[in-house]
């Protein structure tokens, strides 16, 4: 239900980890062309009508946003089978909120992806509720896994995690961003300022995802005493860098709560 972005990066896990083959996956969307282009890349069903796909489907994927849910989710409600299996990734929208809209008791899991699942380098956090059978979970993990990393909270979590890691790529992107335009304001060709900025963001989390000490460890290493590094992080550490990033963490998890209530 939805084929944004990021339901596309969990179909184009799924067929290219062969968790699933292109004729098991339908995608549903308001958009003719951005199903024009799931059906031509992936080769997959498309249709517009939602309810096509639920009447064919066993498991549906909830990628629609949070303020459609009010007016989708009551529609699919009568094809909906007790059978059925409603995962949603959608910020804000709760479980309890999901089975009141659809008036039914199903299983629904909440998953909270991020972005860099497009190149299969994403983290998704799940929340799983009681009695889920365990071919289901099976499941839920082997889709997971085929765009990331997955790891197991409990709902009340889900907001958090979004502001973590739901909302981290764009935090992680601006820096990459206003370094680079740091790096032309010194006198840096724009062009190389950004590729230097951007090698060395992915240089550095493959160095933090491969190493076996922690970021604290790591910083002291770049961060010789009285050198450019230390000079650096005295003023991130002068302007508030600690306090703005827990404040901005803080602002993404209370509109999630927002978004729900």
């Amino acid at each position: 239900m939805g084929a944004g972005r990021r339901a596309e990066a969990i179909i184009g896990g799924l067929i290219r980890g062969g968790t699933l083959m292109a004729e098991e996956i339908i995608a549903a969307d308001i958009s003719q062309e951005r199903l024009d282009h799931i059906h031509e890349k992936y080769g997959v069903a498309v249709t517009t009508d939602n309810r096509d796909a639920v009447r064919v489907s066993d498991v549906l994927l909830l990628a629609i946003k949070p303020q459609q849910f009010d007016d989708v989710l009551p529609s699919l409600a009568p094809g909906l089978r007790p059978d059925h299996l409603l995962i949603s990734i959608e910020a804000g929208v709760s479980v309890q909120r999901i089975r009141k809209l659809i008036d039914r008791e199903l299983p629904v899991v909440r998953v909270m992806p991020n972005t860099p699942a497009l190149v299969n380098a994403g983290i998704s956090a799940v929340a799983v509720p009681p009695g889920l059978a365990s071919v289901q979970k099976d499941f839920i993990h082997s889709v997971l896994a085929s765009v990331g990393e997955v790891v197991y909270v409990d709902e009340a979590s889900i907001n958090a995690v979004t502001a973590v890691s739901g909302s981290g790529p764009a935090y992680f992107l601006l820096f990459v961003r206003e370094l680079a335009r740091a790096g032309a304001a010194c006198g840096l060709d724009p062009s190389l300022a950004s590729t230097l900025a951007r090698q060395t963001f992915f240089g550095s989390a493959r160095l933090l995802a491969e190493s076996e000490v922690d970021e604290e460890a790591l910083i002291e290493a770049v961060a010789s005493p009285g050198g450019t590094t230390e000079a650096a992080l005295r003023e991130f550490a002068a302007k508030g860098l600690p306090e703005t990033v827990a404040a901005a963490v803080a602002a993404a998890a209370a509109r999630a709560e927002e978004l729900d209530s």
